[in-house]
């Protein structure tokens, strides 16, 4: 028998990788035993273990053509029942949806980009809404006025919010579904 290495191959989701069997003499030692290929349990073990991360999105201010807000829709229960609660939704009357939507928009910002630039402060710091700059660039007194002035429009500030909310899976009314008979 000649010393080279054996090789064997494992899929563990769904990419083949090749290991070696042992090396030396063929079936001696403990590293001669054949490593047992992934089972569907070990790789739905292996990708639930993996953190799920929906990609930032940019949205973009009608009224502004030269501004785009990065965004992030990784949005929680626990944020949308608070955006609700302190938008008035357990008030007598009802929910301030211009409030609603400047929590959304401000809440799940990432970056303010003016001409595809990151617009940041003299310490490299990304500037938000609750930045002071912004607040006296647009002479607001808190945020949420800093958010209606971005978008001049409550309406394009609601479109904003709702888009970010189904970026995040809120809002999708359907969920794709496949006939379990057929097999792919």
């Amino acid at each position: 028998m000649d010393n080279t290495e054996d090789t064997f191959s494992t899929t563990i989701g769904g990419s083949k990788e090749l290991k070696p069997v042992g090396s030396g003499s063929m079936g001696t030692g403990e590293d001669s035993k054949p490593q047992k290929t992934a089972s569907v349990l070990d790789s739905l073990r292996e990708e639930l273990e993996q953190t799920v991360t929906l990609p930032d999105i940019f949205v973009t201010v009608p009224a502004r053509e030269h501004i785009k807000l990065l965004i992030s829709p990784n949005v929680t229960q626990a944020q949308l029942l608070h955006w609700r609660n302190n938008s008035g939704g357990k008030s007598k009357a009802g929910i301030n949806s211009a409030k609603f939507a400047s929590y959304v928009v401000g809440e799940t910002l990432q970056g303010i980009y003016f001409d595809g630039e990151l617009v940041e402060n003299e310490d490299g710091v990304p500037l938000t809404f609750a930045s002071t700059e912004i607040q006296e660039m647009s002479n607001a007194s808190d945020p949420f006025q800093a958010i209606k002035d971005m978008y001049g429009a409550e309406s394009h500030l609601e479109a904003a919010a709702s888009a970010i909310i189904d970026a995040s899976g809120w809002g999708a009314d359907e969920v794709e579904t496949e006939d379990p008979t057929k097999r792919p």
